[in-house]
């Protein structure tokens, strides 16, 4: 497959106003996405999640770091380069009728990327519409009316469609299913995966919902306080992880076994304030595995074994015996 996104060590700070203080929303995150392959990026609320996806697309001016985009370099662009490229970079927002313009029908809010990115012809365009319409489950007869009559499901289908217009490498869905039913969001997944079979999009899937998560992506990547804490295939982390945060994030997850007991792993204190972070590993305050070094020393990636590409960062992991680790893990669980 071949590599659409390479992101390095992003970082993105906000100024406190009225203070020299600053709040990190991510920091030093990396990784790679392919053609056709979808990363799950999951975390609790204030992770960075959203800003994240936003420094991709600078929607969001990143701090500092590399974007490397289909091997352009995205931060060195200029506005206009970077208007241009917007067609390939596409996002879908969670409420997408705060990002619809009221006035225009559901016809024309799907027409209009085709009006700034193409040379179509009318006749060219109206067929394309109808096509997309068609691709995404949304029924003709919506498409003279306005978006804001719509169930949440269809004004999302509607989103979709008109994120997809242009054919896009890489498509940014944050919490796209969040304000759906457990159905509308099973029917969602599914346009989403028809559509990257379709045209090979690569996809960031930001949810908080683990469950969708679970059902649409290849890998999935772990963030708490602006870092990612591990990634790896999907099947592997979400059966068995061993990273603390991961353990007691992932044990919310629907298992639909009724029968079926896990011990949770319970996290001590609240999470830290992201306003001046202190060196070492975020997690330090929290772990029930924390180590001398986890409070002054950022935490390495520890690969794990049984799947290629998996890694955690974690002293622990890195430091003591597999068995002493995860003898204290399952010490702290309940």
């Amino acid at each position: 497959m071949a590599e659409v996104l390479r992101v390095a060590d992003l970082v993105k700070k906000f100024p406190v106003a009225g203070t020299r203080l600053v709040l990190t929303a991510v920091n030093g995150v990396s990784f790679t996405l392919d053609e056709g392959e979808t990363l799950g990026v999951v975390g609790e609320s204030g992770s960075g999640k959203t800003t994240l996806g936003r420094c991709i697309l600078r929607l969001v001016e990143p701090t500092s770091g590399t974007i490397g985009f289909l091997g352009r370099d995205v931060l060195s662009l200029r506005s206009s380069e970077m208007r241009r490229l917007r067609s390939e970079m596409q996002i879908i927002y969670q409420n997408p009728w705060e990002a619809f313009n009221p006035i225009m029908t559901v016809y024309q809010l799907i027409e209009e990327p085709l009006k700034l990115h193409t040379r179509l012809t009318r006749k060219e365009s109206a067929s394309e519409v109808l096509r997309l319409a068609e691709l995404v489950g949304l029924p003709g007869e919506v498409l003279k009316g306005k978006p804001r009559g719509l169930p949440a499901g269809l004004q999302q289908r509607a989103a979709i469609a008109r994120a997809v217009a242009t054919k896009p490498r890489l498509l940014i869905a944050d919490e796209a299913t969040s304000s759906l039913d457990l159905s509308g969001r099973l029917q969602i997944i599914e346009v989403l995966q028809h559509l990257q079979r379709e045209f090979k999009i690569a996809y960031i899937f930001i949810s908080h919902d683990l469950t969708s998560v679970l059902r649409i992506s290849h890998r999935v990547a772990i963030m708490y306080l602006g870092q990612i804490l591990e990634l790896g295939p999907t099947d592997a982390i979400f059966s068995g992880s061993q990273q603390p945060y991961s353990r007691a994030l992932l044990s919310s997850v629907f298992r639909p076994d009724p029968w079926a007991s896990e011990r949770r792993v319970r996290l001590r204190a609240e999470i830290p304030s992201p306003i001046d972070l202190l060196s070492g590993c975020p997690l330090a305050s929290r772990c029930p595995l924390v180590e001398e070094e986890c409070h002054t020393i950022p935490p390495p990636r520890t690969a794990i074994g049984g799947a290629d590409g998996w890694w955690a960062a974690c002293h622990p992991m890195a430091l003591l015996p597999r068995e002493t680790w995860e003898r204290r893990l399952a010490d702290a669980a309940t």
